[in-house]
């Protein structure tokens, strides 16, 4: 099951059947389960141990403000979501376990207004578990070279097991004789890609656009030369992977 496949489905707990593998002699099954909403996970007996892959969601990209002629607005990219990834043996899992993909950032509206953050995702069992979300991009006003920060990845718990996300991009501005070009933050990457592409306005303006791949930030919009404003791209939602190994025998 790709993650793709995963998103396009909106699944809250869409349970794969991955193969089996031998642990001391027996045979193991694995469960592996997407969560791309809120749910829960229920430890069966027979647990071996439970991988957990957490991505918090990325953030929005800023939005562009309408200009006049000889003006640029630009927004920066959203950050990307952090990752988190840990086995955890029987005795760490709770019987009951809420598990909550983050949503993304909205992009920033039309107009001088930054993107929102993406939130975290998290697997509450005995401790929590918790991957942080990517900050929005901001925007800035129309001016003659406008520029915007990107926002910053999430940032990860000090571990080896995590990584922070990536920040987006600046959203910049160049002049060209009478021309004024703007150019948006693209998005931060997830790690496994699908941010949203920057774009460039050329006497018009260009909305942002939505990251496609969990975790991944949206792109900034952009605005030049006498055009309206635009809305920044949205952050892609969070997901939780978990992947329960357990003897054969005791999957329903």
């Amino acid at each position: 099951m790709s993650f793709a496949n995963a998103l396009n489905m909106n699944v809250v707990g869409l349970v794969n059947m991955t193969g089996n593998a031998t642990y001391e002699g027996k045979i193991l099954k694995t469960q592996e389960i997407f969560y791309v909403g809120n749910g829960t996970f229920s430890k069966m007996d027979g647990l071996i141990a439970l991988s957990v892959l957490l991505i918090g969601a990325g953030g929005g990209g800023g939005g562009a403000s309408a200009t006049s002629g000889s003006q640029t607005s630009v927004g920066g990219g959203g950050g990307s979501g952090s990752f988190y990834q840990l086995l955890l043996e029987p005795d760490l899992v709770a019987d009951t376990c809420n598990v909550n993909a983050g949503v993304g950032g909205l992009g920033g509206a039309s107009g001088n207004n930054p993107g929102q953050a993406g939130q975290p995702s998290t697997f509450e069992s005995i401790v929590t578990y918790s991957a942080a979300g990517g900050q929005g991009g901001q925007s800035s006003a129309s001016a003659p070279l406008a520029t915007a920060l990107g926002g910053l990845g999430g940032q990860a718990i000090p571990t080896f097991e995590a990584v922070n996300g990536s920040n987006g991009f600046y959203g910049i501005s160049i002049a060209q004789g009478t021309t004024h070009l703007a150019l948006s933050g693209a998005g931060g990457s997830s790690l496994f890609g699908g941010n949203g592409s920057s774009v460039l306005a050329n006497s018009n303006s260009q909305a942002g656009v939505t990251a496609t791949i969990f975790g991944a930030g949206g792109s900034g919009a952009a605005s030049s030369d006498g055009s309206q404003g635009a809305a920044g791209g949205d952050g892609c939602q969070g997901v939780v992977i978990l992947t329960a190994y357990y003897f054969e025998n005791t999957i329903p």
